[in-house]
């Protein structure tokens, strides 16, 4: 009976410890990730683009007037551009247009939208990532400013996490688990692309943005169309949804 009882402790220490080891070894390699590196494990999908070879653009429509709907479709109609990095922008209306302020080459498409409404898009604070001066942003929706330095914008919500802080409406105990992606900005302003690959809360999402990527801000993009696409795999994602706005990351030439 002794020996049973030790050897089930000893595998209950083992479990435990290997256990920690893990959580370590990928927390540790998520706080580390450099600019133009990705990680991909079982739970999340992360990028931080180098800015520094790359740039950030927004796409909506294509030259003849059509919306490109799809990374297949918006690959195939840009050959003359080195995408590097394709996913979704913000929420869209259920006529296809963007759900808000949309801003693609300096150009105001859609105004910013600030009305009280239901669903993700309306829950507060509602926010807005954009290019401005070729740096990337997130600002809450009621603090933005529009000026005619912005490239490129694009408005969703809610913010996962502003100013350090995951939003305040999210609980632990949640109990609507989705797909979930999002663009955040770490403590030193270097901007990051992070879906999940699972099934998660809004705050199990944010949380480990927040403990584990050093986020202080972190706009929700979208659910469950959320794809992400990187030429260097050469595997453009099949997708059940169509998207409205395109986000990509393109090497400068």
């Amino acid at each position: 009976m002794k020996k049973t009882y030790l050897v089930l402790v000893v595998v209950i220490i083992l479990g435990m410890l290997f256990f920690l080891f893990y959580m370590n070894q990928k927390n540790s390699i998520s706080k580390n990730i450099k600019t133009g590196e990705r990680i991909i494990d079982s739970d999340f999908i992360i990028y931080k683009p180098d800015l520094e070879k790359s740039s950030i653009k927004m796409y909506w429509k294509s030259d003849d007037g059509n919306a490109y709907k799809d990374i297949k479709n918006f690959i195939s109609k840009s050959s003359e551009k080195k995408l590097l990095f394709v996913t979704n922008g913000g929420i869209y209306t259920e006529n296809y247009t963007p759900e808000g302020l949309y801003i693609e080459n300096y150009k105001l498409i859609s105004e910013l939208n600030l009305r009280n409404e239901s669903g993700n898009f309306y829950m507060k604070p509602n926010g807005v990532f954009y290019i401005e001066d070729g740096k990337p942003k997130i600002s809450d929706s009621e603090e933005f400013q529009y000026n005619k330095n912005i490239s490129y914008a694009v408005q969703s919500g809610p913010l996962l996490i502003k100013d350090g802080e995951i939003n305040k409406e999210f609980s632990d105990s949640s109990k609507s688990f989705k797909i979930r992606s999002a663009v955040g900005l770490d403590n030193h302003n270097k901007v990051f692309f992070y879906m999940s690959r699972k099934e998660m809360s809004f705050y199990e999402f944010s949380k480990y943005a927040k403990d584990n990527l050093k986020c202080r801000e972190l706009l929700f993009l979208d659910g469950t169309i959320s794809k992400m696409y990187f030429s260097e795999d050469n595997n453009i994602p099949k997708q059940k949804y169509p998207f409205v706005t395109i986000i990509s990351i393109e090497e400068k030439i």
